[in-house]
């Protein structure tokens, strides 16, 4: 009973001790540039204790120099705690177990070895092997990037990660050379990674490599009516055809493959570039360097009617202080009312939807568009057709006042007024112009309004200068002169004549 006593007491302490290893903060090795590698895999492996987690949940983690293991087993002697690092030629020393390579080998197959070793030699000692630190390693780079330098890396640093630090607008990415510590050299396509999933062309990074870059011979856009447009790097063979169904994944539903537009600058007719149209049925068509390819659409072929006058850019609120105008494409078969609530983000507080007319073939055709915004009333509501020019005249919040006023000029509007608050505002009649408090009032339209009528906006107000006493005190001096000189003119005539 005391045997078995003794020996959970054991295991249990073994627990602990691992528990130790593991859970203890570790000072990080001095790798220079490892804190600007900016990992995109996830936060963890930018500590090292979240990069041996890391290593010891990836079954793909490969013994890598520099990496340390913590090793415990029982033994009649009570527990034993080894620590085991991956040196530089891979060897591993297990102390008296004797030592082993881990070249080649990934953690598992370590760990699996260690606890076999260690089995032999001590039976029941449950040996527990961890991670307590990574290894890092410098990796060369150059060829087409930004300068040729030394990244660091550790046993999960893919090549993908190097690519994106170094790269150059002008670099490819499909055939990406790697030649590791004994000379030999495989070539990467990180395209065929990225858009099939094939991470063997996207391989971890190992001690003594050097990754080699190489200028992008054709690099092509494509843009408009595809599943993936984007900028291409295209293999020698690869041309029309493979850029639309291979790389932009086939064209959209909408797309109009009869008129693609190319945009020319390498071997162009003209130094600044050339446009021309091709037709895709050509897929074989071969595309230089620095092509541009737009997919257009159907959709770009509708008909267009136009919408002038006091409209914005549908942006709540736009206080207009001129006139615009934008353009609607439309389907065949819409009618004005679709239009315009399609469009109704353009109307202002100074559009006059209710005074809005299409002008079509040289008429004028009033509409009132209110209705089809507020009221629902598409009752009227009249087919578009191509080239239709809908003017939405402005409605401004003001009354002018002009004539015998102390201050002619317009006022804001203000609802439920008549004309003596206005001709207030305006300073009051000037007696000495007028008499009676004669005055017209008229709409925008120039009808003349009752006296006693609430104004609308764009009223005028213009008060009658009909003061006889002001008109010859303004220009009896006028007349005195002009007489006086026609006297003086007549004396020296009747003097002169005797």
């Amino acid at each position: 009973m005391k045997k078995i006593m003794l020996v959970a007491l054991v295991v249990v302490l073994a627990a602990v001790g691992v528990f130790a290893q593991t859970s203890l903060p570790v000072s990080p090795l001095p790798v220079g540039e490892v804190s600007n590698l900016s990992y995109a895999l996830d936060e963890a492996q930018k500590t090292p204790q979240g990069r041996a987690a890391l290593a010891m949940s990836t079954d793909a983690y490969p013994a890598t120099p520099g990496d340390m293991y913590s090793l415990t087993f029982l033994t009649a002697g009570g527990l034993q705690n080894l620590v085991l690092i991956v040196e530089a030629d891979y060897s591993v020393s297990l102390s008296n177990l004797g030592k082993f390579s881990a070249e080649g080998m990934t953690f598992e197959l370590v760990k699996a070895f260690v606890s076999e070793k260690v089995l032999k030699s001590y039976p029941l000692s449950s040996p527990q092997l961890v991670v307590s630190m990574t290894g890092t390693f410098p990796v060369r780079v150059v060829g087409e990037v930004r300068k040729a330098a030394e990244y660091y890396a550790w046993g999960l640093t893919r090549l993908s990660k190097i690519a994106n630090l170094s790269s150059t607008v002008n670099t490819s990415y499909r055939t990406i050379e790697i030649r590791d510590r004994k000379g030999i050299v495989r070539k990467f396509d990180l395209f065929a990674m990225e858009r099939d999933g094939d991470f063997g062309q996207d391989p971890f990074l190992r001690p003594g490599d050097t990754v080699s870059f190489s200028r992008a011979e054709r690099t092509v856009v494509l843009s408009g009516a595809v599943e993936r447009p984007g900028s291409y790097v295209l293999l020698p063979g690869e041309n029309l055809r493979e850029l639309v169904e291979r790389y932009g994944n086939g064209f959209t539903e909408r797309a109009d493959p009869t008129r693609l537009d190319l945009v020319r600058y390498v071997q162009a007719a003209s130094p600044t570039g050339e446009r021309r149209s091709v037709v895709y049925r050509d897929g074989s068509f071969r595309l230089q360097n620095r092509d541009v390819i737009l997919v257009p659409t159907y959709q770009e072929l509708l008909p267009v009617m136009f919408i002038e006058g006091a409209v914005g850019t549908g942006e709540a609120g736009a206080n207009l202080e001129g006139a615009r105008r934008i353009t609607y494409q439309f389907y065949p078969g819409e009618d004005l009312s679709q239009a315009v609530r399609a469009k109704r983000g353009v109307f202002t507080e100074v559009s006059d939807i209710k005074n809005a007319y299409i002008i079509r073939d040289g008429k004028k055709l009033p509409v009132d568009i209110g209705k089809y915004l507020y009221d629902k009333d598409f009752t009227d509501s009249i087919p578009i057709e191509s080239n239709d020019l809908l003017i939405v005249p402005f409605k401004q919040y003001f009354v002018s006042v002009g004539g015998a006023v102390r201050s002619p000029g317009r006022y804001p509007y203000v609802p439920d007024r008549n004309w003596r608050y206005y001709v207030s505002l305006a300073g009051g009649i000037d007696e000495e112009r007028n008499v009676g408090n004669t005055l017209r009032i008229r709409d925008i339209g120039d009808a003349l309004l009752p006296m006693d009528a609430m104004l609308p906006p764009e009223s005028k107000i213009m008060v009658d200068s009909n003061s006889f006493l002001y008109y010859f005190g303004r220009y009896a001096p006028v007349v005195t002169t002009i007489l006086s000189v026609l006297t003086t003119t007549l004396s020296i005539i009747a003097v002169t004549a005797r």
